[in-house]
This record gives C-alpha cells, structure tokens and sequence, in this order.
C-alpha cells in the first residue's frame, strides 16, 4: 500500500526488495517483520531511480506481495530520493548484493545513504559485496568509504564481508544472520498456506536459477535414486523463463506462474531439495530439508562458503553438479538436523540483538565521530603536528569557496550545432537535439550565463530523455574561444533510453574560458538518435564533494598499437565462439542440438554414398550420440517437423532399409532409439535425407530469368549504389536466397541467417554505423548476412562461420542479379563498440557472428558504377606441378 505524504515512520528500509527473485523477496520480508517486531513503524522503499516501464516495478508477484505485506513507498528518483528525510528517522540499507559495485552503481551512491541528512540515523544490515573480494574501481573507494563512515553502525551478511569492510573501506562491521533465518519458520509456513498450488506426493524440489545439462542430470539421477517425482522452480523473471524451461529440458516437471507462497508451500512440502540458489539453500536448511548445494562463480560463491562455515557440512556444496553423480553418499546421505538449528538459532539471536541495539545508537554516534573521539589528541599535540594550521588553512578555503560559489539554471536550453549532423528543435518544455550523422567531429552546444571559474568544483544537473544505442555518452565543457573542450564524466545510458531521467556529474574546471556544456553526435547512434532537454543545472561544490564518475570511462585518445588492437578483436571474437558453440557436443540450446543432428546424421550420408566400397554396419561412433540426441529432442517436447530432426529421421530411415535390402543386422543400433523417435524414423520422407545420383536435381529450380547462363549471370554483377524507387518484390529475395542456399556448409549445417529491413530509419543508422553506403540514398531494403555460432560443433570450427557465410553470400550476390536485382555487399569489419550498436539498432543476436551487409534495389542499367578490373588469372593462379 501506497504511503500517504503526511505519514512519519521510524524506519525506512532501502535496497532490493521489489526485485522479481523469490529468495531477495523473502529476506526483505524477513528483515521488514523483525524491525517491525522491535515495536517501529518501518517503510519499505520502493525500487530508487525506476522508469515507468522498469519490469521489476510492473504487476509482478514481488509487487503483488509488497502491496499486501508492507507500508510501500511510492517511486523516488536520485534526486527527489532525499524527500524520504522528511518522514522517516532510521534508514537501514538492506541485505542482499547490495554492496556489490555492479549492483550499487546503477542506484547512484543511494545505497551507501549518501542523501540522509545529518540528523538521521543509518544502518547496514547483513549487505553483502557479493564476493569474497571487493570491485569497486580504485577511484570509487574513497568516495564509498566517507559515506560508510557516516554510518551509526554496519553489519555485512557474509565473514569474508567483514575483511573487506575493514581491510578496503577502513569500517568496523558485524557479521549477523541472512534475514531469511531471522523469523520464525511458522511465519513462512503461515504465508505458504495461502497458496492454492497441489502438492501431493513426495517429490524432489529443483530451485534452477542457471541451468545446464550438468544439472538436469544431477536432478534426474537424485530423483531416481530417492524414488521422487522432480518439480522445477525456475527464475522468476519472465523474460528468462521459456528460455530457461527449454534449457531444463524435464518434460512436465517444470512449475509455471509461482508467486512468493507457492515457492513457500513447494519447499515446505517437498522431500529433497536440490538448488543453485543462495536463498534456495537457505530455505533448505530453514524447512530442514535433505539437500545438494549448487555454487556459481559468476553469481558469488563467498556466501556460500560463509553459511556453511555456520552450519558445518560443506560436503552439500559443490561447484560443479557432476560431483553429485560422482559423491551421490555426500549429497544422499540423511542430515542431523539439531546441530544445524542450534548453530543457526545462536547466530540468529546474536544477530536480532545486535539490530535491535544499532537501531537505537545515538545521532551524534557516528563511525566517523566514535572514531574521532578515540583519537582526539590534545590541543597542545595539534599544535605540535600542525593540525591547527591545516584547519586554518581549509576554513580559509571554505571562505574563499563560498565567496567564490556560482549557479545557473537553464530550462529548455538554446543549443547551436557546428554542422547540419545535429538538428535543433526548440519547444515550450524541451530542446529536441537528433544527431542525423554520428560522426566524430559534429558538436552541438549552450551557452552558460557566465564563464566557469578556473579550479572550482561543479555539479551538473541534466535532467533530459536520451534516445542512443551506445553505451555512453561523454559530456563536455566547451570554451567558445579557441574551441577547445574537456570530458567532464559519461552517462551510461544502459536500457534507460527513450525515458526521462535525470543525471548528476561533478567535476573540476583545468582552466579558464570554458562557458558552454557539450555533446559530440559520435554518442548519438541508432534510430532518432538525439536528447530531449528540458533542464540543465550547475552549482558550485566544495572540491572534497566532487565524486569520481561512475559511469564507464571515456575512450583513451591514446592510439593503440595495431598488433594490440588485432589481439582484442581476436579474444572477443573468440570469447564469442566459446559462449555459443556446442563444446565438447554437448547441445546448450535448440540450434545447438539442431546442428548436432545434422553434424552426426551427414556423416551417415557420406557413408551412404559409397557406391563400391560400402561398408555395412558402419557408423558405430556416431549411432550413439545421434540417437540420444534425437531422443533428447522428443523427450523435451520439440516439435518434430522441425527441418533437421526431419533430415535425421530420413537420414536414419535410409540408412536401415540399406541394411535391410543387403541382409545385414544392425538392430542393435535400432535399440538405442526411443519408441517415439523410431516411429518418426518409420515415417520419414526417404527423399528428405539419404543419398541420390549427382546427376538429379536436389532442389525446386527458381523459376525466373532461366533463360541466362551462369556465365552470363556472374559477367554481369555489378556492384550498384544507386537504386530506383521501385519496390522490390519479397518473393524475388526469397528466390534469391533459395540460390544461395545451394552453397555448400560444413556438415550441411547451413548456419547461415540473412536478416531482412524495409524501414528506412533503421537502415540509415545501420549504414551511418557501417560508413560505406555515405553520400547515398538510402537503399529500398538491406540485407545483413549472418553466422549462427551455435551451429558448430569442435573449438577447430572457430573460423567456420566466416567461410560458410562468405560462400552463402556469394550465391546471394548472384541469386539477386538472376532476378533482375542490384546489390552492393558492404563490410563488417568494425570494432566491437559499433558492431554492439548495430546489434541494438537491428536486434541481432550475440550468437551470430556479421558476414556482409548488402543494400538492395532495383536500378538504371545506365547508371555508373566502379570498374573495378580484376587481375590477370596468372598472378592469381600458382602451379605447384613438380611439389
């Protein structure tokens, strides 16, 4: 429920309690409850600095169960947040990652309490830092420690915490119990009643959050063994869960539509607890349930390690799932749980203890001050070591400071652009800035009331409405005079793109002259690239208040050297390769087990195409994998009249009636397939797969412009720029990539994707981006051809795709001059910055890897177009007769 404005509370909780995951849910909860239970009225705020369409803040069940079970507050921004001053005394920054820098940035510094007032209390409790070491950048540390030290007190979740809390921010912490253990377990018992979700039967309960084949043969070997039918709870953001049900591949086992008390009465009631999750383990060990602990680096592993150091009976945890297989005694074996809940209980009571008195520290306590106090020397020491001259001397600057302070406020600012790149709309509420070239170079700029005074600290306020596929974008002082300007700090715009948002930088000014705040258009990318303006503030800050910028660096203007260059583009495209393909032929997706199909089911071809040297029976390294696959892939529900397990199906079909016809047994082989898919065998077209004589048409003709020889065709393509205005036909690029399709791929994996656009927007950012198409009207429609990474099958392959894609593109150039059509193939080779760009703009997947743009139209045979002569064939041509 919805806080009135007029309402006080005792406490306000901060930090990640809306979020759509179960176990973060609950320890809000947790922690909400036991504040509360020590007789304080306690507000739960709301997601800091959200937009409207902020997933976490739509109607999920995390916000369902928020509105139900707290006093929640409404909607603060980084900068309205401070109003929460006005109505609550105690600020207490929650549990969870909250500490983590690659969570904490995002929320500004709002979740070190950096906008309390002075006369507020604040309290950590159980924050965590996600890891056993800390990652804030060096420059951050300084800025997070002085706020850490205007804590009254600070308690971390993990041991590994403390170190870090001392060791790096130079701050006394407490460890104190996961909020989870802190409530009595009748109270989840009395939230999991009001589910309606049956759950009869002994089952085996899997809380998944990252799930890998490794897993799914961890759970069906445990369910076995313990005679237990599986239920899956997966992550609870909708936008991974089909991804997610279809990588668990567990027919029927997977739970849909769980709130928070269906995830309570599925873990109260199960028999065995098999999870991934942190706060899975914990309910485990609340419900005392028998369990296997699954531990994620990428994820943090310090946590577990800490619980376990609580609790005792580390051999529940692993790093790897395939240990549960090969442990089974450790992760079966039953559990004692007295010991454990008299561990837990004494850490827990340890815990509410030390809350109950952080939450009544006096004001005048802070860490800072308890510190100051203890080292307070004398005043004849100060005088001694020359502090009192120090202190002379900064109050001497804080008079100068204030003599010297400056503000502006400029709403609907007046921009002037260098070049006709930017487009300037001025409105009543906003200045539209749209970026229509991103070139480096293209500058837009307002002027400021006065000059900004030489080594004086500022703050910049923008509040605007970015619209940008880049990853940043720089801000700049400018000084009119001589043109020179300076990086002031980057926003990272992220997803927040197209909504209002306000950002805050702070920063000193080198030298004098500098009058005008500045944007370059090389920021500005993508579809109605620009910034809507409607507010820009300064004001003048002590030095000590500047705040390293959070947001990503900007590029160095040190010019690297070009063998470092090829080595950073070489390791990102082959951290790509690695991400994607299907290593050690184990499918991690659908296109994985598709390409797995057709790598085994084209080697039964080549086999089969041994007309005099046939070797009956062969296959015997590939029959295996091949059937489990295609076991795999009807076990897991997936369509069956999909093109490659139909290839496979023929495949195999041909391959038994050869045997059949020569009268040799490999029923043996027959046997590894399952029923269902041995029925599919049965009745697949035998023309689908197989082998047939060279001289047979393998696919329908197209059947346009037949009348043109192939030598002709090739003679006759041109690269064209220049196009018509007339509309090019769907089905002549259809028929086009039917040609192209005839190109050969390794295995017949056929990775090639073409990705088709029509809108004009989308292809003139694509092709700014791509900067070979400049001084050109943009195209009727462009092609970008693809490589599906997912389609390989051994780490030799990393280079696969290129070939593949180039010779399929190739056809294509071919396939559009058969039908009557001009094309222009145009480069990717790009750095990884704008290649992340077109992927925004176009939604191209991180699986494929570009081959080539191609613009495409209809065109003036008259029209010009480059010469481009070809060598003579001598010197392309090398005989090695004698090698």
């Amino acid at each position: 429920m919805d806080n009135q404005a007029n309402e006080k509370y005792d406490v306000a909780i901060i930090g990640v309690g809306v979020g759509a995951n179960y176990g973060s849910v609950l320890t809000y909860y947790s922690l909400y409850q036991t504040v509360q239970s020590f007789g304080n009225k306690v507000l739960m705020v709301s997601k800091i600095g959200a937009s409207a369409d902020d997933p976490e803040i739509q109607n999920t069940h995390a916000i369902k169960f928020a509105r139900k079970h707290y006093n929640l507050s409404k909607i603060y921004s980084q900068t309205t947040v401070h109003e929460l001053n006005r109505i609550a005394n105690t600020f207490v920054i929650g549990s969870d990652q909250v500490w983590n820098y690659g969570i904490s940035q995002h929320f500004g510094k709002a979740f070190y309490l950096d906008f309390t007032e002075d006369s507020k209390r604040r309290i950590s409790y159980a924050a965590s830092f996600g890891h056993s070491k800390d990652f804030s950048p060096p420059d951050e540390v300084p800025v997070i420690s002085e706020l850490m030290r205007r804590f009254h007190a600070i308690s971390v979740r993990e041991d590994s915490g403390v170190k870090i809390a001392r060791d790096i921010y130079q701050v006394p912490a407490k460890q104190v119990a996961e909020p989870i253990f802190l409530l009595d377990t009748q109270r989840y018992l009395d939230l999991a009643a009001q589910s309606t979700r049956d759950v009869s039967g002994p089952y085996l309960l899997a809380y998944i959050l990252d799930p890998t084949p490794e897993k799914k043969a961890a759970i069906e070997h445990v369910a076995k063994e313990k005679n237990l039918k599986i239920r899956i709870i997966l992550d609870a953001w909708p936008h991974l869960f089909e991804k997610n049900k279809q990588s668990m591949g567990i027919e029927g086992a997977v739970e849909e539509g769980i709130d928070t008390y269906d995830f309570l009465k599925l873990y109260a009631n199960s028999s065995y607890v098999l999870t991934d999750s942190f706060h899975g383990t914990a309910f485990a060990l609340k419900f005392g349930k028998p369990f296997a602990s699954i531990g994620n680096k990428r994820r943090g592993v310090a946590r577990f390690h800490s619980l376990f150091g609580i609790v005792g009976h580390k051999e529940r945890f692993t790093l790897d799932a395939n240990d549960i297989l090969t442990r089974s005694a450790d992760f079966l074996a039953p559990l004692d749980y007295t010991p454990i809940h008299a561990a837990l209980d004494a850490h827990v009571n340890e815990s509410k203890l030390w809350l109950k008195s952080a939450l009544k520290t006096p004001i005048r306590n802070t860490i800072a001050a308890v510190e100051k106090k203890k080292l307070s020397p004398s005043l004849g020491a100060r005088l001694r070591n020359g502090k009192l001259e120090r202190a002379l001397r900064k109050s001497a600057e804080l008079i100068k400071f204030q003599m010297s302070k400056q503000k502006f406020s400029l709403r609907a600012p007046q921009f002037t652009a260098n070049s006709d790149a930017w487009t300037v709309t001025h409105t009543g509420q906003a200045t539209q800035l749209k970026a229509v070239s991103p070139v480096r170079g293209n500058l837009v700029w307002t002027d400021l009331p006065e000059p900004l005074k030489e080594d004086s600290a500022y703050e910049l306020t923008i509040d605007w409405t970015v619209r940008t596929a880049s990853d940043l974008v720089n801000v700049h002082i400018r000084n009119p005079q001589t043109g020179k300007f300076r990086v002031i700090g980057a926003v990272a715009p992220k997803k927040k793109t197209n909504v209002p948002r306000t950002d805050k930088l702070s920063f000193v000014v080198p030298t004098s002259g500098f009058s005008q705040i500045m944007f370059g258009a090389v920021h500005f990318i993508g579809v109605n690239a620009g910034a809507d303006i409607t507010g820009i503030s300064l004001r003048s800050i002590p030095k000590e208040a500047v705040v390293p910028n959070a947001a990503p660096a900007a590029p160095s203007k040190r010019k690297k050297d070009a063998a470092t260059v090829v080595r950073e583009l070489g390791e990102h495209d082959i951290n790509r390769f690695i991400n994607f393909y299907a290593q050690h032929r184990i499918s991690r997706n659908v296109e994985n087990a598709r390409s797995l199909l057709m790598f085994y089911s084209h080697g039964f071809e080549k086999g089969l195409s041994r007309s005099e040297s046939f070797r009956p029976g062969f296959g015997k390294d590939y029959m295996l994998p091949l059937a489990e696959e295609m076991n795999k892939w009807i076990k897991a529900g997936r369509d069956p009249k999909d093109s490659f397990f139909q290839i496979a199906a023929s495949v195999m079909h041909n391959y038994f009636e050869r045997h059949r016809e020569i009268g040799f047994d490999v029923s043996h082989f027959w046997k590894l397939f399952h029923a269902p898919v041995q029925e599919a065998i049965q009745k697949a077209d035998k023309g689908t797969g197989g082998v047939q004589a060279a001289h047979l048409t393998r696919e329908a003709e197209v059947d346009r412009f037949q009348n043109r020889s192939f030598v002709d065709v090739v003679f006759s393509r041109r690269s064209v720029r220049e196009f018509t205005s007339d509309p090019v036909r769907n089905e002549d690029i259809e028929r086009a990539i039917r040609i192209a399709q005839q190109a050969p791929s390794v295995c017949n994996r056929q990775p090639v994707r073409v990705h088709q656009f029509t809108n004009p927007d989308a292809i003139k950012a694509a092709l700014e981006l791509q900067g070979g198409f400049r001084g050109y009207k943009t195209p009727p429609k462009l092609l970008l051809i693809t490589s599906d990474l997912s389609a390989f099958v051994g780490a030799v392959e990393r280079n696969q795709a290129f070939i593949d894609g180039g010779l399929f593109m190739m056809l294509l150039l071919l396939g559009l001059e058969q039908m009557g059509l001009g094309g222009c193939s145009l480069n990717t080779a790009m750095n990884a910055e704008r290649e992340k760009a077109i992927r925004n703009i176009l939604n191209i997947p991180e699986n494929e890897v570009f081959i080539s743009f191609v613009a495409v139209g209809h065109y003036d045979p008259a029209v010009l177009t480059p010469r481009s002569k070809r060598i003579p064939v001598q010197e392309v041509l090398a005989s090695h007769e004698k090698a």
